[in-house]
C-alpha cells in the first residue's frame, strides 16, 4: 500500500497542490456515492469526482454501454461520422432552445472554453473576452486566463491578453451592498453594461457566463 502512495509521489505530479508534504487519499475502488480507501475507509463523494461521476459510481447502464462501444468502435479521427456521434448531436439539437441545433463535440469543459473562445474571436473579428470573478472554466491557457480564480493570480504574468473581468452578483456579499438578490443582480447587469461600453462594445468577441459562479 505505501508503495502505491509513493509510486505517485515519486513520479506524478498533483495538481491544485504545492508538491511537498502531499498526503493523498489512497483510493482503492468506489459505489454509488462513496469512495474507499485501501484501509477500507469510506468517504461520502460530495464533489461527485470531480463532478464528472454525478450519476454514480459503479453504475451498471454506463459501465456495459461503454465497455460495449469500446469492443465495437473505441476511437476514430474527428473527420469520420458514426452513428452515435450523430445520434447524440440530434438528441442535444431537439432538448436545447431556439436554433441551437449542431453541437461541438470536445474533451472536456476546459477544451470546449478553448474552442469558444477562438470560435468567438473568429466568427466576430473582435478580440475581448468579458468574464466573471469568482469563476472557473478550466486550467488551460485560455481557460485559466478567463476564469476569476484567485488561486490563477501566480501565472497572470502569463495569462492571455484581451481578457476583462467584471464582479458577479454574489448575492451573501454583494459587491454593491444591495438589499436583496433581485437587486444584487440588477446591480450587476448595469455594471456589466458599463464595463461593456467603456470598454467599446465593438471590441468585445464573448461574454463567458457560469450558470453557477466557481
Amino acid at each position: 500500500m505505501n508503495n502505491i502512495i509513493k509510486n505517485n509521489l515519486d513520479y506524478t505530479l498533483f495538481s491544485w497542490a504545492k508538491q511537498g508534504g502531499l498526503n493523498p487519499i489512497n483510493a482503492s475502488h468506489a459505489k454509488g456515492c462513496y469512495i474507499y480507501d485501501r484501509d477500507g475507509k469510506k468517504y461520502l463523494d460530495f464533489s461527485s469526482q470531480l463532478m464528472n461521476v454525478n450519476i454514480g459510481h459503479g453504475n451498471q447502464r454506463i459501465t456495459k454501454a461503454v465497455a460495449a462501444q469500446m469492443e465495437r468502435l473505441s476511437y476514430v479521427y474527428p473527420g469520420m461520422a458514426t452513428d452515435v456521434r450523430g445520434e447524440l448531436g440530434k438528441k442535444l439539437a431537439e432538448i436545447t432552445p431556439g436554433n441551437l441545433t449542431k453541437s461541438f463535440f470536445t474533451l472536456a469543459g476546459a477544451d470546449a472554453i478553448e474552442n469558444a473562445i477562438k470560435l468567438a474571436r473568429i466568427y466576430t473579428g473582435r478580440h475581448k473576452i468579458i468574464s466573471q470573478y469568482r469563476s472557473y472554466h478550466g486550467a488551460t491557457y485560455g481557460a485559466i486566463s478567463v476564469g476569476g480564480d484567485p488561486r490563477k493570480f501566480a501565472v497572470d504574468s502569463q495569462a492571455m491578453p484581451n481578457v476583462v473581468h467584471v464582479e458577479n452578483p454574489y448575492a451573501y456579499r454583494c459587491p454593491w451592498h444591495s438589499a436583496s438578490i433581485k437587486e444584487c443582480g440588477e446591480r450587476a447587469i448595469e455594471n456589466l453594461e458599463r464595463v461593456v461600453n467603456f470598454e467599446n462594445p465593438d471590441s468585445v468577441a464573448a461574454i463567458l457566463f457560469e450558470g453557477e459562479s466557481g
